[in-house]
């Protein structure tokens, strides 16, 4: 299923290195090398060859630290029955809360390289549900792909002073994002999206006796709307290394340059001028400084744009490097 070349179709060393990254993108296989065999009549076959990892884990783990303890046990399957699907089971509790989780992850649905994911938390007091449902750039020649987001949280905010819980609250928090892509070019990636934000995140006291003494604490209920494009430019340069952060297996690093700006708009007040809008600037520089050292340079500042003036601003520099 992750072979993009069909029979019969012409030969393309481009989808032979996009399907081998496809391959060593999947966390049960560790090498994967596509070999062209001539033949005698003018065509090609082509030979596989993958070597398979260990796909189950098992963790247990448990810290205490003053009053403070924690424990956990997790379950995790990442080539379930044989099919390439990841599974995770897993239990934790500590001094505030303790939850159950249920994962399940299907990358490329009946090979049609469309993503599934959902992640189910069970809390004691309260609920964590998140859907996905995606279309990656898994090849270079695709023009168009799509991603879809579900998020509907629900827990229990606990304040505390000197060691003692002086109220809480709830915390409810509904998100969906969509997101299309339009691709085009071949060296350089010129990327066009559209995208619609709805996020709704209510609070509200546990109890109504607090409500006299701590309802100015609560934090103001929030809904947003936003309908915006983003505008990408992506140079894709991969290189095969190994020994980076999966020890002893081959890895493509992209050292391509990246840059993407957005920008949303209100839909609750489309036409105020006093409305909140969202903008966002990201960039990635990466650097080569030896055969198999690398320093990336990633910069991202994002912000509301309110009443002619910018609010809320957010700077993220990162700064890793890969050494050998």
């Amino acid at each position: 299923q992750e072979i993009l070349l069909k029979e019969g179709q012409v030969y393309d060393e481009d989808l032979v290195e996009e399907s081998e990254r496809n391959l060593r993108n999947l966390n049960f296989l560790g090498k994967a090398k596509i070999e062209a065999i001539p033949r005698e009549d003018g065509r090609t076959d082509i030979l596989v060859k993958t070597q398979d990892q260990w796909s189950t884990a098992v963790s247990i783990t448990a810290q205490m630290v003053g009053s403070y303890y924690s424990a956990e046990a997790y379950f995790e399957e990442h080539n379930l029955l044989g099919w390439g699907k990841n599974l995770i089971l897993g239990y934790q509790k500590n001094s505030e809360r303790d939850h159950r989780q249920l994962s399940f992850l299907d990358g490329n649905i009946a090979g049609t390289h469309l993503i599934f994911q959902t992640d189910l938390y069970k809390l004691s007091d309260g609920h964590s549900y998140n859907f996905f449902f995606s279309r990656p750039i898994y090849s270079l020649a695709l023009n168009s792909a799509f991603d879809n987001r579900y998020q509907n949280e629900k827990c229990q905010v606990s304040y505390y002073h000197q060691g003692e819980e002086v109220f809480s609250y709830q915390r409810r928090n509904r998100l969906f994002y969509a997101e299309f892509d339009r691709m085009t070019g071949n060296d350089w990636k010129k990327i066009a999206a559209l995208f619609y934000q709805s996020e709704n995140k209510t609070y509200s006291l546990s109890s109504a006796s607090d409500s006299a003494n701590y309802s100015e604490l609560l934090p103001e209920n929030r809904e947003l709307q936003h309908l915006g494009v983003t505008l990408k430019l992506w140079h894709p340069q991969y290189e095969k290394l190994s020994f980076l952060d999966n020890f002893g297996t081959i890895e493509d690093l992209d050292l391509g340059w990246r840059i993407q700006g957005s920008w949303g708009l209100n839909l609750h007040r489309p036409f105020d001028k006093n409305r909140t809008d969202v903008a966002s600037l990201k960039f990635l520089l990466p650097f080569r400084l030896s055969t198999k050292q690398f320093h990336f340079f990633s910069q991202s500042v994002q912000g509301a744009w309110t009443a002619n003036r910018w609010d809320k601003i957010l700077y993220q520099t990162e700064p890793p490097n890969y050494l050998p």
